[in-house]
Formats: structure tokens, C-alpha cells, sequence
């Protein structure tokens, strides 16, 4: 027996998602025709997609929808500082990373969107924002090896090199 999900097309199941989006978050923006505009700029997988309502979330946090940004505070924030924790567990570790996390996500750069209009569906959003969080912590961590790297090279010409000793 074909289930009705495999039949359905993928406008279908993305007006499905949309649906069960809005029943599951609370004030996102009701413009279906602008998500649709959105859909038609990602590479979305093919067929029907499995994690509509997360699309339709992540286009409202994109376009800066409060409701959506308080929800993704609540619910996946806590899911980035699991993330980064794995990687460090300090305090002020985390606290920046997630401050770095919400930036790469949630901020236009220059010309560019947030990033979080990239996500494309392909799976749960929750573990895309995981490794999003994650590559922030590595890439933090890889900053400050070099910074200490630089600070340690400088710290010994200083030593070793004193300026104005003759």
C-alpha cells in the first residue's frame, strides 16, 4: 500500500508543513507565497520534504519574525550549548560561541542572508543548528590556538630581544 505523503507533491507537502508549522509555533508570518519564494531559491532534496514545518521556521527566523527568534532562543539555543559544551565546557567558552552562533545564524552580512535561510530541509533543523554550533566551537578553538601561538612567539622575542637594553 502507497502511503499518502508518497503521493502527495511537493507543494502539497510543503503547504502541509506550513500548516503544521503555524500549529506548532505561534506567530510566524502567514505569507505562504513569500515561503514559496524562498523554497525557490534553495536546493531542496528531491521529492516530497520531510521537514517542512522546520523549513517554514527557519524562513521565519531568517526574516526576523520575533515570535520565531524567541522560539528558536527557547529551543534551540539550548541545543547549540549542548553542542559547543561537547567541544568545551567553559562557561565563558560557551557564552561566546553562542553569541557567534546566533550571529552566523540569525544576522545578514554585507549583502549576504542569515544563514539559517540556507538550511534546506534535508534534516531535522535542530541538528543543523547543532552543527552550526559545533563549527563555531572548533573554528573558536582553532582562533585561539593561533592567537596563543602569535601571543607565545611575541611573549619570547620580548623576552629573549628586550627593546632599549644595551
Amino acid at each position: 500500500m502507497v502511503s499518502s505523503a508518497c503521493m502527495m507533491s511537493p507543494l502539497e507537502a510543503f503547504r502541509k508543513g506550513w500548516d503544521s508549522a503555524h500549529a506548532r509555533w505561534s506567530g510566524l508570518p502567514g505569507d505562504f507565497d513569500a515561503f514559496a519564494t524562498h523554497l525557490s531559491s534553495l536546493e531542496l532534496p528531491e521529492g516530497a520534504p520531510g521537514h517542512a514545518d522546520d523549513l517554514v521556521f527557519a524562513w521565519a527566523c531568517g526574516i526576523g519574525n520575533a515570535a520565531a527568534l524567541r522560539t528558536f532562543e527557547e529551543t534551540l539555543t539550548p541545543v547549540a550549548e549542548r553542542a559547543i559544551a561537547r567541544v568545551d565546557a567553559d562557561g565563558g567558552f560557551v557564552d561566546e560561541c553562542l553569541q557567534r552562533v546566533r550571529t552566523r545564524l540569525l544576522m545578514a552580512e554585507g549583502n549576504a542572508a542569515p544563514r539559517i535561510l540556507a538550511y534546506g530541509g534535508r534534516g531535522p533543523l535542530a541538528g543543523w543548528v547543532s552543527v552550526a554550533a559545533v563549527r563555531v566551537a572548533l573554528s573558536v578553538v582553532r582562533q585561539t590556538r593561533r592567537q596563543n601561538a602569535r601571543d607565545e612567539a611575541l611573549w619570547s622575542e620580548a623576552v629573549l630581544f628586550p627593546s632599549g637594553l644595551s
